[in-house]
């Protein structure tokens, strides 16, 4: 079978269909477990393909293998990835068999390296990657959209059209609800559903049930047909963060009398401008994968070490298969005193010495080591009401190889706020709210001379303002 693109879609829609009956009893044929279809395992898809002449060919295409090896560029591994409808794979360095990224002071494309002006990566930046195409582009101005927050969320805004579903005795529309899209987790949260149906048989029944993660949250009984709309109330307890899946289930309890004859089927559509709404959003996330899933908005990427950009290219890239709802990356190499963003990744300089598990009010060491492995630390914490992850790298870790092994997958079984990532073995645990970690090492000079400083200061302001009074006393007559 030839499938031909239509325009410059870049998919092309293939739905596998049947209506498979083995007798002429419809409620049988409904329940029956002999009924099923077989997608072979050899079947697959063979299409030609050129290399990229163009720039929005070269960013985007089924080939997303890129390459780079400047820090500027990393947020690109973001933004690309979460941009196409492919995602795309990023590695720190340059080769001849991919996919090459550069800085430079105009955007233009040369053979399999593609070089970008500052203009064109804020443009990517703000969602405007369509608007770069061509051989070359010279971006003159660009203004970032401006989001904000709103207290309710359209199925159509979560990228949803009307949805329309016709079958036989159980229909079923799907409906991802993702709470980075909406900015975090709402303290109480209402589903108004527009829905129409058919009305049933003769003597069958219908009814509708709503589940929230397979847990069913309402059932109503439904009679008549047309449009109607109703409030559903969803348990926030039961929500989770990141995608939470919502089912809107349409149930035709067929009549024995309707079980012979023609088929009838029943049609069920759920509308784009069915809602969610709240009152307030909350951002705490109680463990490192919750933390990957909910990141939304402005993202603050801080490399403090120059050694960490291999795993911060590698982690980047893994977040953007996990959420894809980040509207702007930004990396710094130190944390901003304001303007923190959202939600703030930090990789830390690398820390050596004694790994020490703590009492942060009693300063009690709880557990404490050394360790002949190198490996990664997570740490999940708050600074200044903004959530942040802390990345160390203990030891002379081989950073590109471990960020490699992971992926998206692995990051989401992190469930806990402390996690341990080494080329052979990864765990998280939960240090709970008065426990710390931290790397008890060798000091320098420079550290005790930081501790003892201030006293230092206050004690030499101390002598001098004495002395000064000392001098005063000397130099100045006194009254007979």
């Amino acid at each position: 079978m030839v499938l031909r693109p239509q325009g410059n879609r870049p998919f092309i829609k293939v739905s596998i269909r049947g209506s498979l009956r083995t007798s002429n009893n419809l409620c049988e044929d409904a329940f029956s477990d002999r009924i099923y279809m077989v997608l072979s395992k050899n079947s697959s898809v063979e299409f030609y393909y050129r290399p990229p002449s163009r720039i929005e060919q070269f960013i985007r295409d089924y080939d997303l293998r890129f390459c780079l090896q400047d820090a500027s560029l990393i947020p690109l591994a973001y933004l690309l990835s979460s941009q196409n409808p492919l995602p795309a794979f990023f590695s720190w360095g340059e080769e001849r068999d991919c996919k090459n990224l550069k800085v430079a002071q105009q955007t233009y494309l040369q053979g399999n390296t593609l070089f970008l002006s500052e203009g064109t990566l804020k443009a990517i930046a703000q969602g405007y990657t369509p608007l770069i195409f061509g051989r070359s582009v010279v971006p003159d101005k660009v203004v970032g959209d401006s989001y904000k927050t709103s207290k309710q969320v359209s199925l159509k805004e979560l990228g949803m059209g009307n949805t329309t579903v016709k079958g036989m005795s159980n229909l079923s529309v799907y409906i991802p609800l993702d709470l980075a899209k909406i900015g975090g987790m709402p303290d109480t949260l209402y589903f108004r559903l527009k829905f129409e149906h058919t009305p049933p048989h003769q003597k069958d029944k219908m009814e509708l049930r709503v589940y929230l993660n397979d847990d069913l949250i309402r059932s109503l009984p439904l009679e008549g047909a047309g449009r109607k709309e109703v409030d559903i109330k969803i348990p926030t307890h039961y929500l989770s963060y990141g995608v939470n899946g919502l089912l809107v289930n349409l149930v035709n309890f067929t009549s024995s009398d309707n079980c012979f004859g023609a088929v009838t089927q029943s049609v069920l559509t759920v509308y784009q401008d069915s809602y969610f709404y709240w009152n307030s959003l909350m951002v705490r996330p109680h463990n490192i994968a919750d933390f990957l899933r909910i990141i939304n908005g402005k993202l603050t990427v801080v490399l403090k070490e120059q050694g960490l950009y291999p795993f911060a290219l590698e982690f980047v890239n893994e977040l953007a298969l996990i959420n894809r709802n980040v509207k702007e990356v930004r990396v710094l190499t130190a944390e901003p005193e304001s303007d923190r963003g959202d939600f703030m990744i930090v990789f830390e300089k690398p820390q050596q010495g004694l790994f020490q598990v703590y009492n942060p009010l009693t300063q009690e060491v709880l557990f404490s080591a050394r360790y002949e492995l190198p490996f990664v630390a997570m740490t999940l914490g708050e600074r200044k009401g903004t959530p942040v992850l802390s990345v160390y790298s203990y030891g002379t870790a081989d950073l590109e190889a471990i960020g490699k092994k992971y992926s998206s997958q692995d990051y989401l079984r992190l469930l806990g706020n402390v996690a341990i990532l080494s080329e052979e073995y990864a765990t998280a645990f939960e240090v709970g709210k008065k426990l710390r970690i931290r790397y008890e090492g060798e000091r320098g000079i420079g550290y005790y001379w930081n501790i003892v400083r201030p006293w230092a200061v206050l004690l030499l302001g101390l002598l001098g303002f004495s002395f000064l009074i000392y001098v005063y006393r000397k130099l100045t007559r006194r009254p007979s």
